[in-house]
């Protein structure tokens, strides 16, 4: 046979006479894992989504060993703040809603939620409520001073020349009373939890 026919012979997997039959190497077995209950079509696993349709939400996790949830975490870091942390609402005497406060108190202790983590002091914002949603309606408190039963709230209008000032003292409900020094006017005020 001319060379060049042997080779073609062999190409087109037909044997040559002289030569010894070519073999076919014995196919490499692979062992793949079992598929994982997270893979589309495994057993187990939920169908995918059809199109247009969506797709179901996520199972709820379960609690880690030590049975923390992030409620639980969350109550835990709650439960370590001052006792002005929170929203406060200041009405007059006869109960009309004059000013919201959302205060941050860290306790007495360094908080990472506070402007200088270092020195733990209360910081807040208020929402003037008779001007609800007016420019120079709501801003940030300047300082709130708690001395034992007292306690000071200062904070300004916006352009205003001069600090309101709520002057409090502890009621034994969990509230403050005292009275609201604004520009030319006073007036009683109770502060308590919305």
């Amino acid at each position: 046979m001319h060379p060049a026919g042997a080779a073609l012979a062999l190409a087109l997997g037909a044997a040559q006479p002289d030569a010894a039959p070519a073999t076919t190497p014995p196919a490499a077995t692979q062992t793949q894992p079992p598929p994982s209950p997270l893979q589309p079509g495994a057993p187990g696993a939920p169908a995918p989504p059809q199109a247009g349709e969506d797709a179901p939400p996520p199972e709820p996790l379960a609690d880690d060993a030590k049975g923390t949830t992030v409620d639980q975490a969350y109550a835990s870091a709650e439960a370590r703040q001052g006792a002005l942390d929170g929203r406060w609402r200041l009405s007059d005497a006869a109960g009309v809603p004059l000013f919201d406060f959302q205060l941050t108190d860290p306790g007495e202790k360094p908080s990472p939620r506070t402007s200088d983590t270092a020195r733990p002091q209360i910081e807040g914002a208020w929402r003037d409520l008779r001007r609800e949603g007016a420019l120079g309606g709501d801003g940030v408190v300047d300082q709130v001073v708690r001395d034992g039963d007292k306690l000071v709230i200062s904070f300004h209008e916006r352009d205003a020349a001069h600090p309101m000032q709520a002057i409090l003292h502890a009621e034994t409900n969990g509230g403050w009373i005292g009275e609201l020094a604004e520009v030319g006017a006073t007036t009683i005020v109770f502060l308590e939890r919305p």
